[in-house]
């Protein structure tokens, strides 16, 4: 008996939450915008206490309340359990994002020292092919750099290449070396 009562409550509040779904409201212009915000929850809501109200009844197979209240504390152990385990996570994804970080600078750092390492065997390869007389300017090169490596100084080296005080040398440039170590 108490179940039936219990079950014509909820279908009248469904009932009721259909109706004004449906467009029965007198003010329609306010309810509309209400009920799709709430609309959504009333089914679920309604399942809920339906559930709740079947376990209440005299003689109900429901749980007690100190039954439920176990469950609950359950959960919220598992929760706080969830949120230290989430936090971890957090910190330990921080820390793959330095240690990628890191990964990356030495990465860098290495296509750097490979590139640094070829240009010096094609600079050697260059100066064989082309008998030693020339140098062939690599990108980062300076007069200073290259009269250092040919034993020249840099006023030597711009008046074996014509070049003036001022005027710039350029990556792939000859330049002439007449005489020194290489």
């Amino acid at each position: 008996m108490y179940y039936a009562f219990c079950f014509k409550k909820l279908i009248s509040l469904f009932a009721y939450c259909i109706g004004n779904s449906i467009g029965n409201c007198s003010h329609r212009h306010r309810c509309s915008n209400s009920f799709r915000t709430s609309a959504p929850l009333a089914v679920p809501v309604l399942s809920i206490l339906f559930f709740v109200m079947m376990g209440c009844g005299n003689g109900g197979s429901g749980e007690s309340i100190e039954q439920i209240n176990g469950r609950l504390n359950t959960l919220e152990n598992k929760l706080t359990q969830l949120e230290t385990q989430s936090a971890a996570l957090k910190k330990s994804v921080s820390n793959l994002d330095i240690y990628v970080e890191a990964l990356h600078e030495k990465s860098t750092s290495l296509k750097q020292q490979m590139y640094e390492i070829t240009s010096a065997q094609t600079q050697a390869e260059s100066s064989k092919r082309i008998g030693g007389q020339y140098h062939m300017v690599l990108r980062g090169e300076t007069l200073y750099s290259i009269s250092k490596k040919y034993g020249l100084s840099v006023s030597e080296l711009r008046q074996l290449n014509d070049l003036k005080k001022d005027q710039p040398i350029k990556a792939g440039q000859k330049l002439l070396i007449a005489s020194g170590v290489y």
